[in-house]
């Protein structure tokens, strides 16, 4: 355990269900129910939420260890008393957020350890999966034994089992609900170290240490972008199928995500799965850029044919009551945009490509004739690729009066 400051204690709710703990640049946090094997209940879901949402919004945490109270168990899975009394439910937006024992969907980019100091079986194995790292005591076990008691893993076990041990071994493991011990929990990649219960957090926290020695920004966007799945339902998370029509989208490197939809406005969706309401400032929005900083978002109005910059939060909030628009020329309709290497805005009009400089003065006009949208391609970004109802161009830059 590092010893280089006194640890703070972190104020969360759950009513002592869950410890919180600030070692240097690393929260500890206990499931701390040991009286009944750290099963899961509706305060230690609090708890471990809050505690998670601390370490996202706090700039001085850079990683998470995740670890249960006493040597018995990590974690035995959800309460059974607490789950039959209709206790482990609720309609509050921080609980479907965070889903099964406020973790296993909680969107964090902060790297997460679990230091898994006993059995975890069902949704203690279920938060080792959603875990990025897992570190194991020797005698850890872990499975998904749902099966054998007439019930399915919900929170994410049957599916996460597959995708990070071999598919086969994986699938007996789900149908039988056999125990799969931490040696070969190990073998087959499940954790990362097996070590004795008495290295256990000195271990966890070696790993952690070597996470924080590197820039965090670059860890949590590593990890952003290693956490994207093309098979998960991440997209109907972010936009429910059927209630908008978005027709762009762009990410912020921070994890935040700002869509159109030209029939109500433009989006903004945050890191911490809340969707904005829209923004009706611009009227059949269409196109959507960052400036180079991530501090502007730049949007497209077909409906008024302007373009509008609005100011964003630290936290990736849109600023609604920044609304600037560029000194426009505006042939006809934007229908897309993109910018180059030095922040100028290229926007695609029925007459062309117009060129707006990074403060929004109109520059001039490439004329590729009717265009639907545009993008840069090349190593050097020099070629502006524009594309319209029946061809693909090629345009070299260095058109007088534009930038080149």
């Amino acid at each position: 355990m590092p010893q280089s400051t006194t640890p703070a204690p972190v104020e969360i709710g759950g009513d002592g269900a869950v410890l919180a703990e600030l070692h240097d640049h690393i929260l500890l946090v206990t499931l701390n129910r040991p009286h009944a094997r750290n099963a899961v209940d509706m305060s230690l879901t609090i708890g471990v939420g809050e505690a998670l949402d601390h370490a996202e919004d706090n700039p001085d945490v850079w990683a998470v260890i995740v670890t249960g109270a006493g040597d018995k168990a990590f974690c035995a899975g959800a309460d059974l008393k607490a789950a039959a009394a209709g206790k482990l439910s609720g309609t509050n937006e921080r609980l479907a957020r965070w889903g099964f024992a406020g973790y296993v969907s909680h969107a964090i980019s902060k790297p997460t350890i679990a230091a898994v100091n006993g059995f975890a079986l069902g949704g203690g194995t279920e938060i080792v999966l959603a875990s990025d790292l897992a570190v194991a005591v020797e005698t850890a076990s872990f499975g998904l034994p749902e099966v054998t008691r007439g019930i399915f893993a919900g929170a994410g076990g049957a599916f996460r089992l597959p995708r990070q041990i071999p598919e086969k071994i994986a699938m007996e493991a789900i149908l039988t609900g056999q125990p799969i011990p931490a040696g070969q929990a190990f073998a087959w990649g499940l954790v990362n170290r097996v070590v004795p219960a008495a290295e256990l957090l000195t271990s966890a926290f070696e790993l952690a240490d070597r996470i924080c020695a590197n820039a965090p920004l670059a860890v949590q966007a590593s990890k952003r972008i290693a956490r994207v799945d093309p098979a998960s339902k991440a997209v109907t998370m972010v936009v429910p199928a059927g209630s908008y029509k978005p027709n762009d989208v762009i990410m912020r490197s921070d994890g935040n995500i700002y869509f159109t939809d030209p029939d109500s406005g433009f989006y903004w969706y945050s890191t911490k799965g809340v969707l904005s309401s829209a923004m009706k400032q611009v009227n059949r929005p269409n196109g959507i850029l960052l400036s180079l900083d991530e501090n502007t978002l730049i949007v497209g109005d077909v409906g008024n044919k302007q373009i509008h910059t609005f100011s964003l939060g630290a936290d990736g909030a849109v600023m609604t009551d920044t609304d600037k628009m560029f000194a426009t020329a505006m042939n006809d309709t934007v229908d897309g945009m993109c910018m180059d290497c030095a922040g100028n805005v290229y926007a695609a009009t029925v007459k062309g490509i117009e060129v707006y400089s990074p403060a929004g003065s109109y520059i001039g006009l490439v004329p590729t004739g009717d265009s639907s949208n545009c993008t840069f391609g090349g190593s050097d970004r020099k070629t502006l690729f524009t594309t319209s109802r029946s061809v693909v161009q090629a345009v070299p830059l260095g058109i007088p009066g534009l930038p080149d």
